[in-house]
Protein backbone atom coordinates (compact mmCIF):
# COMPACT_ATOMS: atom_id res chain seq x y z
CA UNK A 1 0.00 0.00 0.00
CA UNK A 2 1.26 3.27 -0.81
CA UNK A 3 1.21 6.12 1.42
CA UNK A 4 -0.46 9.09 0.09
CA UNK A 5 -0.03 12.40 1.28
CA UNK A 6 -2.58 14.34 3.19
CA UNK A 7 -3.99 17.35 1.93
CA UNK A 8 -3.50 20.43 4.09
CA UNK A 9 -6.80 20.44 3.74
CA UNK A 10 -7.79 17.15 5.11
CA UNK A 11 -5.54 17.51 7.90
CA UNK A 12 -7.27 21.07 8.86
CA UNK A 13 -10.72 18.52 8.91
CA UNK A 14 -8.93 15.91 10.55
CA UNK A 15 -7.58 18.52 13.13
CA UNK A 16 -10.85 20.20 13.85
CA UNK A 17 -12.76 16.66 13.84
CA UNK A 18 -9.77 15.73 16.75
CA UNK A 19 -10.21 19.22 18.26
CA UNK A 20 -14.22 18.42 18.32
CA UNK A 21 -13.89 15.26 20.10
CA UNK A 22 -11.52 16.52 22.60
CA UNK A 23 -14.14 19.67 23.42
CA UNK A 24 -17.02 17.57 23.50
CA UNK A 25 -15.52 14.16 24.56
CA UNK A 26 -19.73 13.47 25.52
CA UNK A 27 -20.70 13.87 21.86
CA UNK A 28 -18.01 12.34 19.97
CA UNK A 29 -20.83 9.42 18.84
CA UNK A 30 -23.70 12.15 17.86
CA UNK A 31 -21.37 14.29 16.20
CA UNK A 32 -24.71 16.11 14.14
CA UNK A 33 -26.67 16.20 17.23
CA UNK A 34 -23.74 19.03 18.38
CA UNK A 35 -24.55 21.21 15.02
CA UNK A 36 -27.72 21.13 15.70
CA UNK A 37 -27.36 22.86 18.66
CA UNK A 38 -25.42 25.81 16.92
Amino acid sequence: MKMLRPSPAALTIALAFLNARLLFPRENVGFSDAWRQY
